[in-house]
């Protein structure tokens, strides 16, 4: 079973924005006190390229990146990370699917070679807790 530590950052509405909002929890295992806080945050937003990106996020915040890609590319994303580990989702231009990655500090990923030319997305989702990144991407 998974700890109840998590199950409150795997919570996530996809494109909520400012407004009421209602919700119900219910205690399903055992007597324990159930509390929580609920926030809204946004994700952030940014452009990886061959000039380093930093990237910090709050607890609970994903980031949702770009960077641009040519047909044919063999394309390489780098960087460090602190604080915790990270999944990290790319998208083509059609928003298929490409790949997925986790790692947890240094990362070094080359990308299966792309097929479509434009703008790729990278989804970066922390495991839990703040999280510092700077991110690279190289084409060849």
């Amino acid at each position: 079973e998974e700890p109840s530590a998590y199950i409150a950052e795997r919570l996530r509405i996809a494109g909520a924005s400012g407004g009421s909002y209602w919700g119900s929890v219910t205690e399903t295992v055992g007597s324990a006190p159930l509390s929580f806080t609920a926030a809204l945050l946004q994700d952030a937003t940014g452009t990886v390229s061959s000039t380093p990106m930093q990237l910090n996020l709050l607890n609970g915040q994903y980031a949702a990146l770009t960077f641009a890609g040519t047909s044919g590319q063999t394309v390489v994303l780098s960087g460090t990370a602190t604080g915790t580990s990270a999944s990290y989702y790319v998208y083509a231009p059609d928003n298929t699917y490409v790949a997925y990655n986790e790692t947890s500090y240094a990362m070094q990923w080359t990308l299966p070679t792309l097929t479509q030319t434009g703008t790729y997305q990278l989804l970066v989702q922390p495991y839990s807790g703040a999280f510092s990144q700077q991110l690279t991407e190289t084409a060849h």
